[in-house]
């Protein structure tokens, strides 16, 4: 396979990612009306110096522009690869660059809700009614059983061979026990999904950014079967060739890709007075 589509699906990644991240910047004012609408009216210098920020925008094309440059430098041989494949130097430096570029964005984010919290009085509200929530409400039930047995039987295949002493390599119930661990956590992360308090952004987006992480979360449990099989492939004594993981790890990717363009497309589109907390909230202008 040419390390042309390595270099695809990493250029997609990076587009959706740094090219979605600037719309979440329209949210910082939101954010400040939802904690109180009132002080935000009385401080019209503050909405006005937010609206008018554009270096989180810029920053994120900078990160984007020289992280496609760097990829475009490997492919071209223009980055020293010291022995190593193509394909395996992209991977590693489109992880890095991305763990890295993202590191320094949640840090921006701890720094403005740190600001929000210091200097925006938390206005007075009603306690809101719970409203009982399960994953039917997001996913179909079929699909539910689908996918945890899927999840299952990839579980009881570990067991089994373990059990009948087929594999051939130390280390063996050390994964199984990963196995499990994985297959849980994720599933915590569904249920966390569905039943975590609403935040700052279910009270600005409505309930279709619930739906989205639910169903992001619950797709995410399959993903560790594809590296589990590889490995248990490896348990049995044979060779996982390195274009089986190349082509795991790339399906990694594209799918991140694609839940980063969903959550894109959501996050541009304008909320309404409706899904808002005030007129502040709804119709406060993109920061460009």
């Amino acid at each position: 396979m040419t390390t042309w589509v390595d270099l695809f699906v990493y250029a997609a990644l990076i587009v959706a990612v740094w090219g979605g991240l600037p719309g979440w910047s329209a949210f910082t004012i939101r954010m400040v009306a939802d904690r109180n609408s009132d002080w935000l009216a009385d401080h019209p210098d503050v909405e006005q110096r937010l609206g008018r920020a554009r270096w989180f925008r810029r920053s994120c094309r900078v990160c984007g522009t020289l992280s496609l440059a760097a990829l475009l430098a490997v492919q071209f041989g223009v980055w020293p690869q010291r022995g190593a494949q193509r394909w395996e130097v992209l991977k590693d430096l489109n992880s890095a660059l991305l763990i890295g570029g993202l590191t320094v964005v949640f840090g921006c984010l701890f720094l403005f809700e740190r600001w929000l919290k210091s200097n925006v009085p938390l206005a007075a509200r009603r306690q809101a009614t719970l409203v009982p929530r399960s994953v039917d409400d997001y996913v179909p039930r079929l699909l539910q059983y689908a996918v945890y047995g899927v999840v299952m039987l990839h579980l009881a295949v570990w067991l089994t061979l373990g059990v009948a002493g087929r594999f051939v390599t130390a280390g063996f119930w050390g994964d199984v026990a990963f196995q499990v661990l994985m297959s849980g956590v994720f599933l915590l992360f569904v249920v966390g999904a569905v039943r975590r308090k609403p935040g700052v952004v279910d009270r600005i987006s409505g309930p279709n950014y619930r739906r989205i992480e639910v169903r992001m979360a619950f797709a995410i449990q399959l993903l560790p079967l594809l590296n589990g099989a590889a490995r248990l492939n490896e348990h049995m004594g044979y060779v996982t060739p390195d274009s089986l993981d190349r082509i795991l790890h790339l399906g990694l990717v594209g799918f991140v890709g694609i839940h980063a363009a969903m959550v894109t497309v959501w996050s541009r589109q304008p909320p309404d007075k409706g899904r808002s907390l005030s007129a502040h909230a709804a119709t406060a202008p993109p920061l460009a």
